[in-house]
């Protein structure tokens, strides 16, 4: 799933949480209620990117993410699926490569923490530590 703005993710749950509400699909109602409630704390948080206002995607994303170990966690994996719609789409290594060995190229390879924090700033939401790793170790 692509989107267009920062902020985009957050207005498609909320319109799936009406759709689900018509639907009378009370599993997945329940389910996107607890996420928009959660955004909405977030959302009150001095550490949300946008303090006070709208929760950028990259946010939404890492709360889906913690949403997804939790339902594995409780035995809950019916939920999965649900998250799972709402999740970026994956990047291949290429793409990946793509991306990352322009931003690479100007830092000491030696310095891991650099490579990092410059991996999470341009992959944003797709971001993957061990992924992140295994292309830092093929250089």
């Amino acid at each position: 799933m692509k989107y267009n703005n920062q902020y985009m993710l957050q207005d498609i749950i909320k319109a799936d949480l009406r759709k689900a509400m018509l639907e009378k699909d009370t599993v997945k109602r329940d389910l996107l209620r607890v996420i928009v409630s959660e955004i909405e704390r977030i959302s009150k948080l001095p550490t949300t990117k946008l303090f006070g206002k709208d929760v950028v995607d990259e946010e939404v994303v890492v709360l889906l993410k913690k949403g997804i170990e939790n339902a594995k966690l409780c035995h809950t994996e019916f939920e999965i699926p649900i998250y799972e719609l709402y999740m970026p789409k994956a990047m291949t290594d290429q793409e990946m490569w793509d991306i990352l060995i322009p931003v690479f190229n100007p830092i000491s390879k030696t310095n891991i923490g650099e490579l990092m924090k410059a991996a999470k700033d341009a992959l944003g939401s797709n971001f993957d530590g061990k992924r992140v790793n295994n292309v830092i170790k093929q250089l």
